[in-house]
């Protein structure tokens, strides 16, 4: 084998060590570069690169920090390495105070970056911790995470210090620390510890991270670094345009200033040589040119550089050029790219990388460029997306920093430093901004947008079905169908077409002011027809508003005359009120408003509860206003006692503010839909979402109060006030009977009737009875029947008339000759007003035949009061 030799002297100044030391080695060149500062200058011979500004080179010739306030600096030092094997390192290192995890030094070894402020892959050691036991520590950095490797004497530098540290590795991977607390070269091993991850690097330098008293506290010298001798001429890596006249070329190393910013070492053919060359501040090999005359938009250029050499006067080779073409900027319009993919809840278990991203799609034709970008989800973090260009039809992944190695392999990714943190199951708000603060795309979602309760525990993204779809949609997402969870980077496993055809609703009206007024609907309106004022006309003299703001699924309406108290108004809906994709406004389109008065007692009555749901169902209380008031609901509570009858557990009805007119029912209950699925004939409009107590089986309390917990209505419910003969009380409501009763009597309460399924939430009680009483009757509907199934008259209805509630009926059909035929009720329990019917078929499923027939009805209560009913009806048929 061959070996190339390298010889040099060994210089002292002022018995100083020595300035500049080759080893003997091999061909390769591995030496060692030793640095004492003694020149005075740390810029050249070697080049420290960095936060220059905040380091000197001191009287005693050795490199301090030189800093005001609060920070980080470093400077860093090209020394390539291909491989770590056999390697030591030895420095000189002064703390003029002792250290903590505020005031630190890192001594990096080896790193791939020369930024040593961000995510890098290498080795440094620390000097400075939390508490007392402050000790040299080596650690291995991936990315921006860091874990010890070696760790000296507990305490060695809790003080301030001024020590020389040796660090070595063999070629298994085995680090160790020496240490002399002299400062001199009689260095005693403290700790060991391997690690082979990382076997090479191309930087050294130093950290300091200080506050404002120590930001001059920090010393260096003799530094002893392996390197491998540079005789690489630079090459060019990279020309990007920033503008039509600005052009960034980037070179594989660090340039030399002088060679770098001299415009002649720079053509481009046709626009000749640049105005201005200028080297970057703090990155040496990005020199920024600027020509005087512009670029062509969509021209190919080809950029010839010469003469440029590095820190070490390598030369880059003749003829060197490297081509761009500058595109002028496109502006984005809103969705040509969009929010393709979120992946906000990964789990460690999962095929994906336990990491968060959103991925992005350019559905556009045309090429976007990203810088300036921000993605953000309403919080403090606002995610700068960068220099990124999306080509059409193209995808790209965001996610942190840190996490790109982790989604690199998937695809077109950018990481950004300040990613939002995506909230899990209440979802968040992303927005997709431009750099002229445009908005691109918003979405919003949360766990419904998964549409599959089975993937809601975490480990798959959810994705757009329909990218050309545009409108805000939760059924436009869906949890990935693919085996890894997601498809960051590529086309979405749930691609489809989707399209929206629910039209909106008005839901309600409230006034905020008694001249601004909210309008909510059941989703977000398109701004054509919901933001003109035309659309909105309110009577009683109001006439239209003076201006409409829509934000969300709202309309905020500025009335140019006040709503006045007592005088109940409607706001007339414009019926043309369309939602994103076009479906115009049904339903209710004129909404009352009105300004609301103070609630007392008696104005709003407890009408009916629920206390004992069917099992997986939920309790509801139905409140009725009583008075000829509007009530604000937002100003009253529901809640619960103690045994001393004194208010405990309470929680207000309305958070957001509904107003309850004269004479109308509202139903509360924790869910909504749920409730709906136990009684389908619940009127939707007059349900409410609210905060219950826990109501108990057997008895309880439940108390309306206004915010003082003045009393409003209180009920002290049993359930013996059930009716005795109905078996299963799960899911049978307690009905009010009289408005003009007590709340508390007894006898003013009923279970709710058969005929309703038991419960009536959000209008009139089945049991429910005027004041003045009507006399007892029996008819029949239509006396002659024909049960032909030919739409006229093919059922006889009989109706029944109690005036109270609490009876239990049974009615048997017979023919004329006294014989049963239809056993037709049997033990059903009657509201006051209730019917029953016949189709004419008989307990033998045979059609009766034409006659004469007689129904008899019995109706009985449990205290024994019995009424009997007979009459006849005729079962006719075509002739």
């Amino acid at each position: 084998m061959r070996f190339a030799y390298l010889h040099c002297l060994i210089f002292y100044f002022n018995m100083k060590r020595l300035l500049l030391f080759f080893a003997m080695i091999p061909f390769f060149g591995v030496a060692q570069i030793t640095d004492n500062f003694s020149d005075g200058d740390f810029t050249a011979n070697p080049a420290w690169s960095g936060d220059n500004s905040q380091f000197i080179v001191n009287a005693s010739q050795q490199l301090q920090l030189n800093s005001t306030g609060a920070a980080t600096s470093y400077l860093a030092l090209t020394t390539s390495l291909p491989t770590l094997d056999n390697t030591s390192w030895q420095f000189y290192i002064k703390l003029n105070f002792a250290p903590s995890s505020s005031n630190y030094a890192r001594i990096y070894l080896v790193s791939d970056q020369q930024n040593l402020k961000g995510a890098l892959n290498g080795y440094y050691v620390q000097f400075g911790e939390t508490g007392s036991n402050d000790a040299i520590e080596i650690f291995k950095q991936t990315g921006t995470t860091s874990v010890s490797v070696a760790r000296g004497t507990n305490g060695f530098i809790a003080a301030a210090s001024t020590i020389s540290v040796k660090i070595t590795r063999d070629n298994a991977g085995l680090w160790s620390i020496y240490a002399d607390a002299a400062a001199g070269t009689n260095f005693t091993l403290q700790s060991s510890g391997t690690d082979a991850t990382i076997n090479s690097g191309s930087y050294f330098g130093v950290s300091c991270t200080y506050t404002s008293s120590n930001a001059t506290g920090f010393f260096f010298d003799d530094f002893s670094i392996p390197f491998i001798a540079d005789i690489t001429p630079p090459t060019l890596t990279s020309a990007i345009p920033l503008s039509n006249t600005a052009l960034d070329v980037k070179f594989s190393e660090l340039v030399d200033l002088t060679t770098s910013q001299t415009t002649t070492n720079y053509a481009i053919q046709g626009l000749g040589t640049p105005a201005t060359a200028v080297r970057d501040i703090s990155d040496f090999s990005l020199v920024h040119l600027t020509f005087s005359t512009p670029f062509t938009s969509g021209t190919a250029y080809t950029l010839s550089v010469s003469n440029v050499s590095d820190l070490n006067s390598n030369v880059i080779a003749a003829g060197s050029t490297i081509g761009f073409t500058w595109n002028a900027p496109v502006t984005a319009q809103p969705f040509d790219v969009v929010i393709n993919e979120i992946y906000f809840e990964p789990i460690v278990s999962a095929p994906l990388p336990n990491a968060e991203f959103v991925e992005l799609y350019n559905r556009s034709n045309k090429i976007l460029s990203l810088n300036g970008w921000t993605l953000s989800d309403g919080s403090t973090s606002v995610a700068s997306i960068g220099a990124v260009t999306l080509q059409p039809s193209a995808y790209i992944i965001v996610c942190k920093n840190s996490d790109t190695t982790s989604f690199i392999p998937y695809g077109n990714t950018t990481g950004t430093s300040s990613f939002p943190s995506l909230n899990n199951d209440v979802g968040d708000d992303l927005k997709l901004t431009d750099n002229n603060g445009t908005l691109i795309d918003r979405v919003i979602f949360s766990d419904d947008n998964y549409n599959d309760d089975s993937k809601k525990t975490g480990g798959f993204t959810i994705e757009r079905i329909d990218a050309d779809f545009t409108c805000n949609s939760r059924f436009n997402w869906h949890a990935s169908n693919d085996a890894q969870g997601g498809t960051p980077g590529k086309v979405n496993s749930v691609k489809g077409t989707y399209s929206d055809t629910t039209p909106p609703q008005a839901v309600d009206a409230y006034p905020l002011t008694t001249t601004l007024i909210r309008i909510t609907f059941s989703e977000n309106p398109d701004n054509a027809i919901a933001s003109q004022t035309s659309s909105y006309i309110i009577d009683n003299g109001i006439g239209q508003p003076a201006s409409v703001l829509l934000s969300d699924n709202h309309a905020f309406l500025t009335l140019n005359n006040a709503l006045q108290t007592g005088i109940v108004y409607h706001v007339n809906l414009n019926s043309s009120i369309a939602d994103c994709p076009g479906n115009k406004i049904t339903g209710e389109l004129s909404l009352k408003i009105g300004i609301a008065e103070t609630a007392v007692a008696g104005d709003v009555l407890i009408n009916e509860i629920l206390f004992n749901p069917k099992t997986g169902g939920n309790d509801f209380v139905e409140l009725y206003n009583n008075s000829s008031k509007i009530i604000d609901l937002k100003n009253l509570k529901v809640a619960t006692t103690d045994n001393n009858n004194l208010i405990t557990t309470n929680y207000s009805v309305s958070d957001g503010g509904y107003l309850l007119f004269p004479k109308e029912y509202i139903a509360l209950t924790s869910d909504v839909a749920s409730l709906q699925s136990f009684y389908p004939n619940a009127a939707t409009n007059n349900l409410l979402k609210a905060s219950l107590p826990g109501f108990n089986d057997d008895m309880g309390v439940c108390v309306i109060t206004d915010f003082a917990l003045n009393r409003i209505d209180q009920l002290n419910y049993n359930k013996r006030w059930h009716f005795p003969l109905i078996d299963d009380q799960n899911g049978v409501s307690l009905e009010r009977i009289w408005f003009n009763k007590g709340t508390q009597d007894s006898t003013n309460w009923h279970s709710a009737a058969e005929a309703v399924g038991y419960a009536t939430p959000g209008y009139k009680n089945s049991q429910s009875l005027n004041e003045q009483l009507q006399e007892n009757n029996f008819t029949i509907t239509p006396e002659i029947f024909s049960p032909d199934n030919d739409g006229y008259n093919d059922v006889v209805t009989f109706n029944i008339n109690m005036n109270e509630p609490g009876y239990m009926l049974n009615a048997k059909i017979y023919n004329e000759a006294g014989q049963l035929v239809r056993n037709l009720v049997k033990s059903k329990l009657l509201a006051p007003e209730d019917s029953f019917m016949w189709d004419g078929i008989t307990d033998k499923n045979d059609k009766a035949s034409v006659g004469i027939y007689i129904v008899y009805a019995e109706a009985f209560n449990p205290e024994g009061k019995t009424k009997k009913y007979k009459k006849a009806f005729v079962v006719a048929s075509k002739l």
